[in-house]
C-alpha cells in the first residue's frame, strides 16, 4: 500500500517538533486533496468515454447527436465532477417512452424509472401511438407543411447513464490504485 496514504507523523512535546508535525499534516492534507482531484478528473474523463460506448452499443437509433454530446465538468469548490449531456432527447433514450417503454420486461426496464417517477405515456397515446418530426429525411409521410414525420408507440429504455454510473463505481477501484501509484512514483 502507498506510503503517502499510510503516512506516519511523529512528534515530541517540544515547540519545534509540534511545528514540524503541523507542517507535515498540512503537506499530507495537500497531497490527499491532489490525489482526490486527480482521481475525480480521471473518473469523469472515463465517464464520458464509457457513456459514449454504452449509448452507441445499446441499440438506440442515433444520429450521433447524443453520443457526441457527453461532457465532463470538474467543480473545484465542491471537489466533485459531473458527466452529463445537454442533448434534448437524452432522457427519452435513457428511460424509454410510451407504451413500449412502460411495458419493458423486468430485465429491460430502467432500474430507477419507478423510483424517479418517470411517466412513460405522458400524453396518454397508449396503443394508438403518435407521430413525431423525423430526422434526416427518413422515408416517412409528410405533414401538410411538408415536414417529415415518423410514427411510434414509444421505445425501450436504454439506461446508458445508469450503466455508466455502475461501471464507474467498479473502475474507481482500479483508478484509485493507479492514482496512488503515480503519486508515489510508480
Amino acid at each position: 500500500m502507498s506510503k503517502t496514504v499510510l503516512k506516519r507523523i511523529s512528534m515530541t512535546l517540544d515547540p519545534q517538533s509540534i511545528e514540524k508535525a503541523i507542517q507535515e499534516v498540512e503537506q499530507f492534507k495537500t497531497t490527499l486533496e491532489n490525489i482526490c482531484v486527480e482521481l475525480v478528473k480521471k473518473l469523469i474523463e472515463d465517464g464520458v468515454n464509457v457513456a459514449r460506448i454504452f449509448v452507441t452499443s445499446m441499440g438506440a437509433v442515433d444520429t450521433g447527436e447524443l453520443a457526441d454530446s457527453f461532457q465532463a465538468v470538474y467543480f473545484p469548490e465542491e471537489h466533485c465532477g459531473v458527466v452529463f449531456t445537454d442533448c434534448p432527447h437524452a432522457l427519452y433514450v435513457e428511460f424509454g417512452t410510451g407504451i413500449v417503454g412502460a411495458q419493458a420486461e423486468e430485465g429491460d426496464a430502467h432500474p430507477l424509472a419507478e423510483k424517479l417517477g418517470w411517466d412513460y405515456d405522458v400524453n396518454q397515446h397508449g396503443e394508438a401511438g403518435w407521430w413525431y418530426p423525423a430526422p434526416f429525411g427518413w422515408y416517412v409521410p409528410k405533414d401538410g407543411d411538408g415536414k417529415a414525420l415518423a410514427w411510434t408507440k414509444g421505445m425501450q429504455p436504454r439506461p446508458y447513464m445508469y450503466k455508466t454510473f455502475q461501471a464507474l463505481k467498479e473502475m474507481a477501484k482500479t483508478r484509485i490504485v493507479e492514482v496512488l501509484n503515480s503519486t508515489n512514483g510508480g
